[in-house]
């Protein structure tokens, strides 16, 4: 009878704190209005997290770090936290409280950190001089710029992985979209070449349909995994949109949002976005996020400054956190 007790009150404790815990929120924050002063204490800038209800956040890693992005891998072993940098890719193994930097001299001004989803030890990081990878868990890196247009193309700034082939490897440069079909060995040319492309998103739900954020030239959706693009752009005033972001549970609502244009909304695939009516018009909004299990709470992070909180779907929004600082980026982590 005890034993049963004690089976019954320690498998309680493991769901819950499996499977009950809410998701972490993580954000970066890579600049302040305020700008750095002489004498002043700027221990402001870099990585935070909390909850999704929490009012204060705690900062995470080094002092002043310029970080442009985050990717977390979770492992029997623990959690894994990787930094895209100005100084490189660094590695936390022990939850942010110690960094490592993991590239050398060659890798600087990381912009994005990407693990393979079907082989989790090759990593790449895209970079303004091209993309690296490693095949040892970041141990050591490699360019891979083959087949890649100097400057324009060597220019990433997203990565996507197919669903169908794990080989395949969609990337957004700043002269189009590229392909590589060994895993980023080698690329070549795949569409919209010319357009500068800001982010690339796959829907959960529909196999083959992509979203692409652009400069100046808005949103394209794709229903061949990236061959051919139209323009989806009735609705937007804005066109320079940095991040296309997709409900969780609904394939046919999406988010975006780009440089003074607020937030907007479609509820069918993009064909009609809808500017939403809240306090983020006319702010420039650098990336959005959307609380897995419950959708009507999003977070949005904005460069004129703060991390906004909606809990009604977007109609209103109010700063949370940090509203003097350019949040760059928001994820949430189980």
């Amino acid at each position: 009878m005890i034993f049963s007790l004690w089976f019954l009150i320690y498998s309680w404790a493991f769901f819950t704190f499996f499977f009950l815990q809410e998701p972490k929120l993580y954000f970066i924050v890579n600049a302040r209005k305020s700008g750095n002063l002489i004498g002043r204490d700027n221990d402001t800038k870099g990585l935070y997290v909390g909850m999704p209800n929490a009012t204060t956040w705690q900062h995470l890693g080094w002092k002043n770090n310029i970080v442009w992005d985050i990717m977390i891998q979770e492992k029997l072993e623990g959690k894994t936290i990787f930094l895209a940098c100005l100084n490189g890719v660094m590695q936390s193994k022990d939850d942010g409280k110690t960094w490592k930097i993991l590239t050398n001299w060659e890798v600087s001004d990381a912009l994005r950190i990407y693990a393979h989803p079907y082989y989790p030890q090759i990593l790449y990081t895209l970079t303004s001089a091209g993309v690296w990878k490693s095949t040892d868990a970041g141990e050591s890196w490699q360019c891979k710029n083959k087949g890649l247009k100097p400057v324009s193309q060597t220019f990433m700034t997203s990565l996507l992985f197919s669903i169908k082939n794990p080989k395949h490897l969609l990337a957004g440069t700043a002269d189009g979209i590229v392909v590589s079909k060994d895993l980023g060995e080698s690329w070549q040319t795949l569409a919209l070449a010319g357009q500068e492309i800001h982010s690339l998103v796959a829907s959960p739900n529909k196999v083959d349909f992509l979203f692409c954020a652009t400069e100046e030239n808005g949103v394209f959706i794709s229903q061949d995994a990236g061959k051919t693009w139209q323009s989806r752009n009735n609705g937007l005033n804005s066109k320079t949109i940095y991040e296309v972001v997709l409900h969780p549970q609904n394939p046919n609502i999406a988010y975006c949002g780009g440089h003074q244009s607020g937030l907007y909304k479609t509820e069918n695939c993009g064909e009609k976005w809808e500017l939403l009516d809240n306090e983020l018009k006319g702010k420039s909004i650098k990336s959005i996020a959307i609380y897995p299990e419950k959708p009507e709470i999003i977070f949005v992070g904005c460069l004129e400054g703060g991390l906004y909180k909606s809990t009604n779907g977007g109609k209103n929004f109010h700063c949370i956190g940090e509203c003097d600082g350019r949040v760059w980026k928001v994820l949430f982590v189980p």
